[in-house]
């Protein structure tokens, strides 16, 4: 079973009680958004609770057969579990699963504070200035330095522990120093 009888019984409750507080003055289909809203974010993955190994794989998964529903792109190029790309002491305390989007796609801005927008996927009508969020295979960098680098392919974990070796600092954090 997907819910256990007390968690249906109180989704049951809860989606009661939405119906209830819906506001009488909106049009009846905005009154079932707002519940349908409500309940998927209810049904989201939620905040500190530890995920298993295959949900892990399994939230991967589902994230990168995301498609955009007005093109079919795919919005979600690759998917990371936390220990596939951190190492280190600090591991903890990254997210369960970076998602890599594909050019064009990025998370909400909502979504980043928290919010739950209609829709898994809105356009984004902002300018682009720059992101972290893209796959590191659709968007590669450079790196430009003054200086002969230690080796020929540097990463974004590169950087904080080279300026640290400038500075003659030695921190335990991803990544190596170029210099």
């Amino acid at each position: 079973a997907l819910l256990s009888h007390a968690e249906a019984r109180a989704l049951i409750l809860d989606l009661i009680a939405d119906c209830a507080q819906a506001s009488r003055d909106l049009p009846l289909d905005e009154r079932r958004e707002k519940i349908f809203t409500s309940l998927a974010c209810r049904g989201a993955v939620k905040a500190n609770r530890d995920l298993t190994g295959p949900e892990v794989t399994g939230l991967c998964r589902d994230l990168e057969g995301l498609k955009d529903p007005a093109t079919g792109v795919s919005a979600v190029r690759r998917a990371y579990a936390r220990d596939d790309v951190y190492r280190g002491p600090e591991t903890e305390h990254a997210p369960d699963i970076l998602a890599g989007f594909e050019r064009g796609f990025r998370m909400s801005w909502q979504s980043a504070l928290g919010g739950c927008p209609r829709g898994v996927l809105a356009p984004n009508l902002l300018k682009w200035t720059g992101d972290h969020c893209m796959d590191p295979h659709a968007v590669p960098g450079v790196c430009f330095s003054n200086q002969k680098l230690a080796r020929p392919l540097a990463r974004i974990t590169d950087v904080a522990p080279t300026v640290c070796r400038f500075f003659g600092l030695a921190p335990d954090m991803d990544g190596e120093s170029l210099l």
